[in-house]
């Protein structure tokens, strides 16, 4: 078959399998579906690869604080079927001594490892992620930055349907240590307000630096994805790659600023597999 976008009824035809099936692993079991308009698509190479994956695959995520796992079980793992959440370990622990098989992919997100705030913390991190992948393994994180990280200010936003204004406060920042502290607010309809929900104190790292220490600690090539806007004001992105040629790939994403950030704790980072 040549290699184009298969339909609902031609992919339930090819897994051997009923249209209302294939909705429910699009929803419930994660197959590699594209939404065109009010139609599904589907290239095979993909669901190949999907079913080849089977049950075999595990995750693991590592918190040092039991508080997020427990947020954790109850409102993602509780939403697994039963066979799925068997395949997902939560373990309280610290990411720099917790034990743990070799992983395909391990991911740092929601700026999570700026808590490590010298070069030799960061690349002692680093190293870890490192030596945690298998040899083919991919290390994933996200960053914020630009010159609007570097002012202190605030900034909201409206939720109207679910009646909460989400603040984002920047309330200091240092320009020889990029010491930043920051804060999340909420401020709800009927007037009462939560200050201070969640507090960050941690360095503002750069993509230059970022790369450098990847490299530094044994990563083969260190890829920044790059979110911006264009002339139209959409959103677009640019990669560009480190020079280096060491050992495993490692890749950063980063946004100008944390806009409509969720709330999150400032914790160590999870590893997944």
């Amino acid at each position: 078959m040549e290699d184009r976008w298969l339909s609902v009824d031609e992919i339930a035809t090819y897994l051997g399998v009923k249209r209302d099936t294939v909705y429910s692993w699009i929803s419930g079991k994660h197959l590699p579906a594209h939404r065109v308009g009010r139609l599904w698509k589907f290239k095979r190479d993909e669901v190949d690869e999907w079913v080849r994956q089977g049950g075999d695959f595990q995750a693991i995520g590592v918190d040092i604080d039991p508080s997020v796992l427990d947020w954790g079980r109850e409102n993602r793992l509780g939403r697994l079927a039963p066979e799925d959440r068997a395949r997902v370990r939560l373990i309280e622990s610290d990411v720099m001594d917790v034990d743990t098989p070799d992983v395909d992919i391990l991911v740092a997100f929601n700026f999570s490892y700026f808590i490590f705030n010298t070069r030799e913390m960061m690349r002692a991190y680093f190293r870890r992620v490192y030596e945690a992948l298998k040899d083919d393994g991919v290390f994933f994180c996200d960053m914020f930055g630009g010159p609007e990280a570097q002012e202190e200010t605030r900034e909201k936003t409206k939720h109207k349907k679910h009646g909460f204004t989400y603040i984002w406060e920047q309330a200091e920042f240092h320009p020889v240590t990029h010491y930043m502290r920051t804060h999340i607010h909420f401020k709800f309809k009927d007037g009462s307000k939560i200050r201070n929900a969640f507090t960050y104190e941690w360095r503002l790292w750069t993509p230059p630096e970022i790369r450098e220490l990847l490299l530094e600690a044994g990563f083969r090539t260190a890829t920044v994805y790059w979110e911006g806007e264009d002339e139209d004001g959409e959103e677009r992105s640019q990669a560009r790659v480190a020079d280096a040629e060491v050992a495993h790939p490692g890749m950063i994403r980063e946004d100008p600023a944390p806009r409509n950030r969720p709330p999150a704790r400032l914790y160590r980072p999870a590893a997944s597999a």
